[in-house]
């Protein structure tokens, strides 16, 4: 459980540190016409909510919860997380 923990953990700080490393490098790029493009999934219980700024945004935030979903599953299936 401690390992599960700690990888946890590491991926949410290397999710941060990913963040971070992208709108520096992003904001160096002078004169350049950049766009947002922003999507995310919320799981309440079976009910997603999907939300973004446009269509392949929306797309790849389902594809992505999807994806997330069924490594939950296979996780929670396979013995490896045990509640």
């Amino acid at each position: 459980m401690r390992e599960l923990l700690a990888l946890g953990t590491a991926l949410i700080v290397i999710g941060f540190a990913l963040v971070f490393l992208s709108t520096v490098l992003s904001a160096r790029e002078s004169g350049a016409k950049t766009g947002v493009k922003a999507g995310g999934i919320i799981l309440v219980g079976p009910i997603p909510i999907v939300f973004g700024t446009d269509e392949s945004a929306v797309f790849w935030a389902v594809v992505l919860g999807l994806a997330a979903l069924v490594l939950a599953y296979v996780a929670f299936f396979s013995g490896l997380v045990k509640w």
